[in-house]
């Protein structure tokens, strides 16, 4: 080596007849398509993980059931649990016995549970009129909701 820049440190540099000793172009879409597959499967993996320690809790501690025939029911809601923001991944119906959450189908594949929580397990820590969410406590985890669950609840 004559004190130039020698492309023998870059073996993924595309096979040229001056050079055999180089990787094929196929090779490294090979490595690169490899390499964003085994990155899916990380992030779906962490995801999954997220998902099941927040619904998944809250669906050990609160299981599903129907809710009533009065319920108030939106899709594709927002919330949040913890550190984990659901973001338009939540269906949610409101009745007289609490809130019930039914994961959209995305969340669902992610290991997300539905799940019913009675009124008495949320605990309202923040709320100002007029906001689209309201900070509260649902079964001992920091969340937020949106308002319209407490406007939609049936008068007692």
């Amino acid at each position: 080596m004559s004190g130039g820049f020698s492309l023998d440190v870059l073996p993924w540099v595309v096979h040229t007849p001056s050079n055999p000793r180089m990787l094929g172009g196929m090779t490294v879409a090979l490595v690169v398509i490899g390499l964003v597959l085994f990155d899916m499967m990380v992030v779906c993996a962490v995801l999954s993980a997220f998902i099941s320690g927040s619904f998944g809790k809250l669906t050990k501690k609160h299981p599903p059931r129907e809710p009533g025939k009065d319920a108030v029911r939106r899709e594709f809601q927002s919330l949040a649990f913890g550190a984990a923001n659901f973001g338009f991944c939540v269906h949610i119906a409101v009745d007289g016995f609490g809130i019930h959450f039914f994961p959209a189908a995305l969340l669902r594949w992610l290991g997300g549970q539905a799940s019913s929580v009675p009124w008495t397990q949320i605990e309202i820590t923040d709320k100002n009129p007029g906001r689209r969410h309201i900070k509260c406590t649902i079964a001992g985890v920091k969340g937020v909701i949106p308002g319209w669950c407490f406007d939609a609840l049936p008068a007692a």
